[in-house]
């Protein structure tokens, strides 16, 4: 079994990635931040040969061009006992053909992505007597977040502790920066 998880994502620029911790904070004050605000595009998961993955990513992301996106439309994704805030992509192609392309690259089978949408966590583990109240604060603030996406991050986490920023691949040629 792999000792490590893995996800990757589009990192935030730092005035934004404050401000949603704070946001984390104020309303789950309680609860440890898991990872840096970022734009998910593959879920975690366990990769035994990471060297291989990694150069894998990186051959993918050479042949990738930067580009904008806009995301500003709060949606809540429903789970068993929680709930989760995030905000989607406005108009969303490109982030959509983003992950796409991600995943037909990695040849992850169907049933692995199928549901999965790109998206900016806000709160997660809320409870649903707090949902609505959580959701209506978090409309006042009249979010937006205009991003140009020019690489996507690796991030890592030991089993069970935080997740960390672990490799960037930059769009174009010569991706991978440490």
């Amino acid at each position: 079994m792999a000792e490590f998880e893995y996800f990757v994502g589009v990192n935030l620029p730092p005035k934004e990635t404050s401000f949603f911790i704070y946001l984390r904070k104020l309303h789950q004050p309680n609860r440890p931040i898991s990872s840096p605000p970022h734009i998910t595009l593959l879920p975690p998961f366990q990769e035994r040969n990471i060297t291989l993955f990694e150069a894998s990513l990186e051959k993918w992301a050479q042949d990738k061009e930067s580009f904008k996106v806009e995301f500003k439309k709060i949606a809540v994704y429903k789970h068993l006992k929680y709930a989760t805030i995030v905000l989607e992509p406005e108009r969303g192609e490109e982030i959509k053909k983003l992950k796409r392309s991600l995943d037909e690259w990695l040849k992850w089978p169907l049933r692995e992505r199928r549901f999965f949408r790109p998206h900016l966590t806000l709160i997660n583990h809320l409870t649903y007597n707090r949902l609505h109240l959580v959701k209506e604060e978090i409309r006042k603030y009249n979010l937006k977040v205009d991003l140009r996406v020019q690489g996507v991050m690796l991030y890592q986490r030991q089993l069970g502790s935080q997740w960390q920023e672990y490799r960037f691949f930059s769009f174009g040629p010569k991706s991978a920066r440490k």
